[in-house]
This record gives structure tokens, sequence and C-alpha cells, in this order.
């Protein structure tokens, strides 16, 4: 195809004193300025500025389709919005206390506390049986490696359920050690793989009870 006729090319020495107007986003703003001088009177003004697409990707590649979550995302999604949530929020006195000040909760806070436990059970079941891929570092200058099954009778992701923003703001789930192994390393940044937990935990089209989270 053709370069369109109308488009001329600009002179590098153009950008020394120029910028993007940024009003090119949208639909039908070829017409817009994209760029000018600083002051305008300095030099001329364009229309429809194009790129070369082949440079611009050689600079900038688009990023590859990742298919891991955040363990605290994952978490938080699933004790929120999925339908094994749902379920057991509906019953909150068939799941296991939360801790010894249980009783001394709302009911609320209590379910949630509790929903967050539960889910941390049947995780690590889920983990050692094999259903589950997770990545995490050793450090943050590591690279992300898988964590092979056999390792989850050592560790265990932390959830921290003391206070719940914890997980609704990701600031949870390093890998630490099961007291008495012997393990001496713990991992960050944990990740699971999307498909094999929300195949484990499906979600729900929205949060199954607002009411439920509501601070």
């Amino acid at each position: 195809m053709s370069p369109d006729p109308s488009l001329a090319p600009i002179d590098q020495s153009y950008w020394r004193k120029a910028v993007f107007t940024y009003d090119f986003f949208g639909k039908d703003r070829s017409h817009d300025f994209h760029a000018e001088t600083k002051p305008v009177s300095a030099g001329p003004a364009y229309r429809d500025v194009r790129f070369n697409g082949s440079e611009v990707t050689a600079f900038w590649p688009k990023s590859q389709s990742d298919n891991r979550i955040f363990a605290a995302k994952a978490a938080y999604l699933i004790v929120t919005q999925s339908e094994w949530a749902k379920n057991l929020a509906q019953r909150p006195d068939s799941m296991p206390a939360a801790g010894w000040h249980d009783n001394s909760m709302d009911k609320k806070e209590a379910t949630r506390r509790r929903l967050v436990k539960a889910f941390h059970r049947d995780l690590h079941d889920r983990l050692r049986a094999g259903e589950i891929a997770v990545w995490a570092r050793k450090d943050r200058h590591y690279p992300l490696e898988p964590i092979k099954v056999e390792e989850w009778g050592r560790i265990h992701i932390s959830m921290e359920d003391i206070d719940f923003k914890n997980l609704e703001n990701g600031f949870c789930a390093p890998i630490n050690i099961n007291i008495g192994t012997g393990r001496t390393t713990c991992y960050e940044n944990v990740k699971f793989s999307k498909t094999d937990i929300f195949k484990a935990y499906p979600l729900l089209t929205e949060p199954f009870s607002s009411d439920l989270w509501e601070r």
C-alpha cells in the first residue's frame, strides 16, 4: 500500500522546539493539531502525525500476554467474587474459627476472616496436589521461578487475615517457611497461573455480597 500522498516527512530538527498536543486520542481527531512548537509562533503545527510502525515496535516492543496473576490479587478476587466463597459465606458456621477472638467480632468481620482462613487451607490442599502452578522470587533481584509441588510440605503462602486490606491492596502473600522443616529460603512476588487458579475457583460476574465487604 503506497503512502498517503498528502503526508510529508517532518524534519528531525523540528522536534528540538516542538511538543505533542495529545489532541489525537479518540475518534475523528486527525484534523486537530497533533504537534506544535513552543512558543507556537516559533514554527508550524502539524495535523495527523504518524510514525513508522516498524521503528516504534523496535523501541517499544508489544508485551506478551502473561498468564500469571499476583497471589494477593487472586486471593482477594476469590474470597469476594467466587462461587466457592459465596457458598461458604452463606453458612459461616461451617467454617473453622479464624482465631481465639473470633467470637468477639461482629458477624461480617468474623465471616471475612473465616473465608480467608478457609481459602488458605483449601488452596494449600490444591497446591500439594499439583493443581495450581506457582512462581516466586527468592529475592527482588532474582527472576521468577516455578515452585515445585513437593515444596508445599515445607512452605506456605502467607495471607494475613488480621487486616483484610492486606489482601485487597496486595500487601501480602510472600512464601514463608513452615516451622520445623529446616527450610531456610523464603520467596516473594508470588504469582499463580490464571488458568489454574480460576479453574479451581471460578469467578462470578460480580461480587456476591457487597454488604459483606463494606467497611
